[in-house]
């Protein structure tokens, strides 16, 4: 059985025309272009927002004038953990001693002032609330009327 032979296309056949069936609708917008652009807006507005913490804090603190720790001119009273008193460039074991010293540092801040300068007495961590008590007793008797507390870690 023989076929019948199909002559060959002419040149113009092999150039067809393809019509599509489905068409994308003429639309004023591409939907993921939109949807990507608005996304970009949207975590625009969201990162400049107050919520997300800025790198550091603003404060605005109220203006007063700071009387609460002891002043520049104040005299230092150290107590260690050993049972040393340190004022005035000097060493003391006892009390007795540093109490006339505080007495004498106290004159002599009182004649060459109207008021004595404050006392700061800088006491180790472990010293016992006695001692402290008792430092603070013999200040107040030497003429010291400015006391004030600071722990030494």
């Amino acid at each position: 059985m023989t076929f019948p032979v199909r002559p060959a296309a002419p040149f113009r056949d092999a150039h067809r025309r393809f019509l599509p069936r489905c068409r994308r609708d003429a639309t004023p917008f591409d939907a993921p272009a939109f949807l990507a652009v608005g996304l970009i807006v949207a975590m625009f507005l969201v990162f400049r927002q107050p919520y997300v913490l800025p790198p550091a804090v603003r404060l605005s603190l109220p203006r007063a004038p700071f009387t609460g720790a002891a002043a520049y001119d104040a005299r230092v009273l150290l107590a260690d953990a050993a049972g040393s008193f340190y004022f005035a460039d000097r060493r003391f074991t006892s009390l007795a001693p540093l109490a006339d010293a505080l007495a004498e540092a106290a004159a002599a801040a009182a004649a060459s002032r109207e008021t004595p300068p404050p006392l700061l007495i800088e006491a180790d961590r472990s010293l016992p609330l006695s001692l402290l008590a008792s430092l603070h007793t013999a200040a107040r008797e030497a003429g010291w009327t400015d006391i004030s507390f600071a722990v030494a870690p």
